[in-house]
């Protein structure tokens, strides 16, 4: 954001505030020729409206003002009207603002005054008179400038231009930043202002001082006007000759630009890399001078266009956490959020900036965590969890804002919002389940308002709140049956437009649920086969790992021609290519995924061929092996009432991969010994992997008794125990 900043307009009685001689003579040339063609229109008006100036310029208030104003309206001239906007503007005593503010109705009036008979006084105002009125109302923000603005663009526009060719470099900013703040997007103004500047060689844009050229910046990225040759002219000039203009800039304009060029994501590297250069050079001598908000923009800048330069995040973090944290603590809560999600989105884990920003949330009863609002804290938790840093306190804290007050400001989430939230719990591992729960509620509340929302620009939200509650265990029938609906409306148009990942996110959490949505598969099926495996093709290996997996555990048997197109086509590439490039980095997860995908096609498609590379399979078999092995005081008290039964048996045996609790000698018997972790969360239903492991042992010829927890624990005495597993038996 470009701070608020007042005109370096002086008015017209005062000197002005800089000596350039140019500026000064253009300047001089606009009084000198308004105030001969008010003296030919009316002999007596040029002494009038120059006291009147002179009484203006010298009035102490903004009460003072008004007064003359009141007084003498009816004498004004687009001079006495630009110096008492200009004046007005510059009041910025606290007396002054309560008064204007509580007295609106008379800038209300001043506005009207000058479109009275035909906008005549804008109309006979030179450009520099426009330029003051334009920044003056954009500096006291009034309300209802819309009209008034776009007098002052016609007239700027009007005969080829005329008035604005006569602009110079600070008159042509001061009316681009004035539009902006007000966020008035006059399109033909702002095209009209780019072309003045880059024609002629950028003769004007070479006369802009720094200040200049952070405001103009600033004005087209904040109405969302993205003119490159201005900009790529802009970039030139701050990067010429050694950067001369660049290294005039102070703190607040290096943030302005850099967060202009962002926000209308023009990646220029040379500009980036100089103004980073700029704010490390001299012991990082600008960088320390800069507010807490400039920190976050320029972070954020960088983060945007993904321009990672670890001498500059060092130094900023330094910045923030040096001095026992003082600029640090200077933070608003959307600046911590910003800084927050500018390191992650690099993935820049300084641990020292994220343990002082995690202090500064939750230190005061976390006093600056409940200034957030729903989208700071969606981008907190999202920070931490992209980066992994653990920090329970601050989860739990999050997590107490969002359900505080009756859940006031999950609510406000939206579904960007939600998706990063449950993404970032359930990445952390942290199942809590009142905080779930108050989520499923917000998605299923008015008729699911927040996944009808979700269209295809935003169908990764439906794809990653699915795959936040599938890693945590969370079975919401009516969440997950209501997700289905919507990917299903409509002849599937919105799975028609998923990514791939997207897809494998969506079919992995019905999976690893154990939902058997067969309408749903069936259509994920056609969607990835459709227009010769087009979708197929642009995964990523993981993404056709998990698609493959997602099938193979799900019990639809309609699934045949996907798994052969999956394993036929696209597997052999994929082993050949991606394994073999990660060698001996091949994560345990996809490992584990393969083995299952191999004991799918084995045992229930074996028709469905590929040729397995033996390194690969040495290295499934040798993952399969070493998974580590927990026993639980509830597995070892079955093993102990199996031996006082007088029963042979093995624990721990891998049958084909899969590891079983207890093996019955001499029996196609095995037990399962299924505690809490093989069920959905808070329910007695099995999930995905324990049905398909289940369901693979069956096909092996194995016979699966299983013993849950919660008869287990139910059972009185070893008698009852002996007894129940007898009858299991």
């Amino acid at each position: 954001m470009i701070s608020t900043t007042t005109s370096r307009h002086s008015s017209y009685d005062e000197p002005h505030l800089h000596a350039d001689t140019s500026r000064s003579s253009s300047s001089s040339h606009h009084t000198h020729s308004s105030r001969q063609s008010c003296a030919r229109s009316e002999p007596n008006n040029y002494n009038r409206c120059s006291v009147i100036n002179k009484k203006v310029t010298r009035a102490k208030t903004a009460q003072d003002i008004i007064n003359i104003w009141r007084e003498n309206r009816h004498n004004f001239d687009s001079i006495n009207f630009s110096t008492t906007i200009n004046r007005l503007a510059r009041c910025n005593k606290k007396a002054d603002r309560s008064f204007l503010r509580e007295n609106s109705r008379y800038l209300n009036d001043i506005q009207d005054a000058l479109q009275n008979n035909n906008s005549r006084i804008i109309k006979a105002s030179n450009a520099r008179s426009l330029a003051t009125i334009a920044n003056g109302f954009a500096q006291l923000k009034t309300n209802n400038s819309v009209t008034l603005f776009a007098t002052i663009a016609d007239q700027l526009t009007s005969n080829h231009c005329h008035l604005l060719t006569q602009c110079n470099s600070q008159e042509i900013a001061n009316i681009a930043n004035a539009f902006a703040k007000l966020g008035i997007a006059n399109r033909n103004l702002l095209t009209a202002i780019a072309d003045q500047l880059t024609s002629n060689h950028c003769h004007l844009l070479r006369q802009c001082n720094s200040q200049d050229i952070a405001h103009i910046a600033n004005a087209f990225a904040k109405l969302g006007i993205n003119n490159k040759n201005l900009f790529a002219a802009i970039a030139d000039q701050l990067t010429s000759h050694h950067c001369h203009l660049l290294t005039q800039c102070n703190s607040q304009e290096i943030a302005n630009i850099a967060n202009a060029f962002a926000k209308l994501g023009i990646d220029n590297r040379d500009l980036f890399a100089a103004i980073a250069d700029q704010l490390t050079s001299h012991h990082c001598h600008l960088l320390r001078q800069c507010t807490s908000q400039a920190i976050a923009n320029i972070a954020n800048a960088f983060a945007k266009l993904k321009i990672k330069n670890s001498d500059l995040f060092a130094a900023i973090a330094d910045q923030l956490t040096s001095n026992h944290c003082h600029l640090l603590t200077q933070c608003n809560s959307q600046e911590i959020a910003n800084i927050a999600n500018a390191f992650a989105k690099l993935g820049i884990n300084n641990k020292n900036l994220f343990a002082a920003i995690a202090d500064q949330l939750t230190s005061n009863h976390c006093h600056l965590l409940r200034q957030c609002n729903s989208q700071a804290i969606a981008n907190i938790a999202n920070a931490f969890a992209k980066l992994e840093i653990d920090n329970r306190d601050l989860f739990e804290a999050i997590s107490d804002r969002l359900l505080h007050d009756n859940h006031k400001v999950l609510t406000q989430c939206n579904s960007q919002n939600i998706a990063n939230i449950a993404n970032a719990f359930s990445k952390m591992g942290i199942d809590n389940t009142n905080l779930f729960e108050a989520i499923s509620d917000l998605l299923l509340r008015d008729n699911c308002r927040l996944l009808t929302q979700c269209d295809s620009l935003a169908i990764a939200n439906i794809a990653n709140i699915a795959n936040a509650f599938a890693k945590l265990g969370i079975d919401n029938r009516g969440l997950f049956a209501a997700i289905s609906d919507r990917l299903l409306h409509n002849n599937c148009h919105l799975l028609t437009q998923c990514n791939s990942q997207d897809i494998a996110n969506i079919a992995y959490a019905f999976a690893k649920l154990g939902l058997d949505n067969s309408d749903l598969f069936e259509a994920i099926a056609i969607q990835l086969l459709r227009d010769n495996c087009r979708s197929l093709t642009q995964c990523n290996p993981q993404g056709i790992i998990i698609i493959a997996w997602s099938f193979a555990i799900n019990t639809i048997y309609n699934k045949k021609s996907l798994l052969a197109c999956l394993t036929e086509e696209l597997l052999p590439i994929l082993l050949t290519e991606y394994f073999k490039k990660l060698d001996d980095n091949i994560p345990n997860e996809e490992l584990t995924q393969l083995h299952q995908i191999r004991a799918t096609l084995q045992y229930e498609f074996p028709d469905c061929h590929i040729d397995w590379d033996r390194a690969l399979l040495n290295k499934i078999d040798n993952c399969i092996r070493n998974l580590p092995i927990t026993r639980s005081h509830f597995h070892s008290e079955v093993c102990a009432t199996l031996r006082e039964l007088d029963l042979d048996y093995e624990i721990e045996k891998n049958l084909e991969g899969f590891d079983v609790d207890i093996a019955m000698r001499n029996s196609s018997i095995v037990i399962e010994v299924n505690g809490p972790t093989h069920y959905l969360r808070n329910t007695h239903i099995l999930n995905g992997i324990s049905k398909f492991k289940y369901r693979m042992l069956e096909a092996m010829g194995h016979n699966v008794r299983i013993v849950p927890y919660w008869e287990w624990n139910a059972l009185p005495n070893k008698e009852a125990k002996r007894q129940y597993l007898q009858n299991l038996l």
